[in-house]
């Protein structure tokens, strides 16, 4: 594969990290991205694991586009039925891991975070990373067979959705309900609520 082929690849396969970069660089600019009381020292550390997460999820694009079969075909509906479909697998998945105290041991370092910032959208535990990843991967690709392209622009929406929902400067966002409420709810991540209206768990 000549490097004039092989671009597209390695655009699309970073287009995810690159939209959640692109997010929270502006929610930087626009003074929302992190609480008043945020440490430099714990800013650094997220953005550490940021950076290793972002690269991470490049490389398994990178492996994506190499194995899936289908690369460039575009079906708009298939979007939002994606969306549909990350809200259904987070919703459970998150009021599982608040329902049995061994299942929240992988979602614990996530609400370790005192205050909301929008780096820290992706700081969780390794197990909690590859539980979400590998699920919504499983979800895309064998059941709703989206192409390369398609699961690219699916994960680039909800990496900027997941950065909107941890910004500390947007009031009472459901998300951060969620983090600093005393009752358990609103576990549906990340376009919006209706989930947790249906199943009577809205905060």
């Amino acid at each position: 594969m000549s490097i004039y082929n092989f671009f597209p690849y390695l655009l699309f396969s970073g287009l995810p990290s690159l939209g959640f970069w692109t997010a929270v660089l502006w929610a930087y600019v626009i003074g929302v991205a992190e609480h008043t009381n945020e440490t430099p020292a714990r800013r650094t550390l997220l953005f550490k694991e940021a950076v290793h997460t972002t690269i991470w999820q490049t490389s398994v694009m990178l492996s994506l586009a190499i194995v899936t079969t289908d690369h460039w075909s575009f079906r708009w509906w298939i979007i939002p039925i994606g969306m549909v479909a990350t809200d259904v697998y987070q919703y459970f998945t998150h009021r599982l891991y608040h329902r049995f105290p061994r299942l929240f041991s992988f979602h614990f370092t996530h609400h370790e975070l005192t205050h909301l910032s929008a780096v820290g959208a992706l700081h969780n535990s390794s197990t909690a990373k590859i539980i979400g990843g590998s699920g919504l991967l499983l979800l895309f690709v064998p059941v709703l067979r989206m192409s390369f392209f398609e699961l690219s622009l699916i994960l680039t929406i909800i990496a900027v959705a997941v950065v909107y929902n941890h910004c500390p400067g947007l009031v009472d966002t459901d998300h951060q309900k969620h983090h600093t409420s005393k009752v358990q709810g609103n576990f549906q991540e990340p376009f919006g609520s209706y989930l947790d209206t249906w199943f009577n768990t809205k905060i």
